[in-house]
């Protein structure tokens, strides 16, 4: 699909020493939306008398889009070689436009197509052509964007190449300006119309005063002019309601790519957060690792300090377990009593009891050196563990 808005381009075809196509681009080259200028044009189809006038119609499918095409053409000469039955004609391109003022978009052409085909030097008519196209009283007026109409009021069918099936009709007039009604709105309806069945991609209209024009082989006569505005009221109610279903199909499936985007975008914040957390508790895990290396070394000297005073007190716990706490350890213990409140002591006797189990260090389960050294051990296994789960996430 070409990049560029509506837009519209004025071309000419004559002939000096052979067909010439001169386009009107005051602002640079000829642009690359338009067709080529040979794929269009009058091609002889039949003969043209002096006071005959030529329409053609094209409507083409170049580079994605519908461009169309309209001109005049008028019998001339050739520049270089004088009368040899040439023609000399004016046309416009137009790309996302539909005609609205076919009548006065046709007199416009018309008249360049008579100064043209008096004097075949395209350069006479640089200065009208370029006023014509770029005042909006002109060229712009007569056209309505394509984009503003509903979609079915696309004329007439696209041909995919130049070599298009042709349309002729003969409209019997003393002159270009009699015939011009019907004309301008079999173009409308070519342009802008909305029931193309009949119709052909390409149309030619011969304006002549010969009365047996439309009798001759591949010619039709010209359909009278008054029932295309008609059928245009007709048709308002019929587009409008088309246009709103358009809208409304249009709005559902808004809010339906709506939903699934928003959708779209609360799962991909959820697998953010997680991703995050998981980030985080793994650019934590190397501080983590060192506290629980440091509480290791800290272990490791408690535990080594307590072997060492638990060396110091192993006489002292020898010799208190071969006793066995043989003696008694009398124990006062104060009660009051009556209302005298006399004060008397009674004494009581321990029973005897093995050494307590923080005193021992002989190998026995539950001494003070196999829980240090289990505690060391258990620690030592979270660590190993936590570095191999650090290892593979990074990994």
């Amino acid at each position: 699909m070409p990049e560029h808005s509506a837009a519209s381009l004025v071309e000419a075809h004559s002939y000096a020493g052979g067909l010439r196509h001169t386009p009107f681009c005051p602002d640079g080259p000829r642009p690359d939306w338009a067709p080529p200028a040979d794929s269009v044009g009058w091609r002889d189809e039949f003969e043209l008398e002096a006071a005959d006038t030529v329409i053609e119609f094209s409507q083409r499918q170049h580079d994605g889009d519908v461009v169309t095409w309209l001109a005049v053409y008028k019998r001339s000469v050739d520049a270089r070689f004088g009368d040899r039955n040439n023609h000399a004609g004016v046309g416009v391109w137009l790309s996302r436009n539909r005609i609205a003022d076919a009548r006065a978009l046709l007199l416009s052409l018309d008249g360049f197509a008579v100064t043209l085909a008096a004097n075949p030097d395209p350069s006479l008519l640089t200065e009208k052509i370029a006023d014509f196209a770029s005042n909006r009283r002109f060229l712009q007026s007569y056209l309505v964007p394509a984009d503003s109409l509903p979609p079915d009021w696309g004329g007439a069918p696209p041909s995919s190449s130049a070599l298009a099936d042709t349309s002729l009709f003969a409209a019997v007039a003393p002159n270009f300006n009699a015939a011009l009604v019907p004309i301008a709105e079999a173009v409308t309806r070519w342009s802008l119309g909305w029931d193309n069945s009949g119709m052909t991609p390409r149309a030619l209209v011969r304006v002549t005063n010969d009365p047996v024009a439309p009798s001759r082989p591949g010619f039709t006569e010209l359909p009278p002019s008054g029932t295309f505005l008609a059928d245009v009221i007709d048709r308002i109610p019929q587009s409008f309601a088309s246009a709103r279903e358009a809208v409304r199909v249009a709005e559902a499936k808004r809010v339906e790519d709506i939903s699934r985007l928003e959708s779209e975008v609360q799962s991909l914040k959820e697998k953010w957060d997680q991703e995050r957390r998981e980030s985080e508790l793994l650019d934590g895990l190397p501080a983590t690792m060192g506290g629980i290396a440091k509480r290791l070394n800290n272990l490791s000297r408690q535990y080594s300090d307590l072997r060492a005073q638990i060396s110091k007190l192993s006489p002292q716990a020898h010799s208190d377990r071969s006793a066995g706490f043989e003696r008694a350890q009398p124990i006062s213990q104060v009660h009051f009593g009556g209302n005298d409140r006399d004060y008397y002591s009674k004494t009581t006797q321990r029973p005897r009891s093995r050494a307590p189990s923080y005193y021992r260090d002989d190998g026995e389960a539950g001494g003070m050196g196999d829980y240090v050294g289990w505690t060391v051990f258990g620690a030592a296994i979270l660590a190993v563990v936590g570095i191999i789960i650090y290892t593979l996430y990074r990994g």
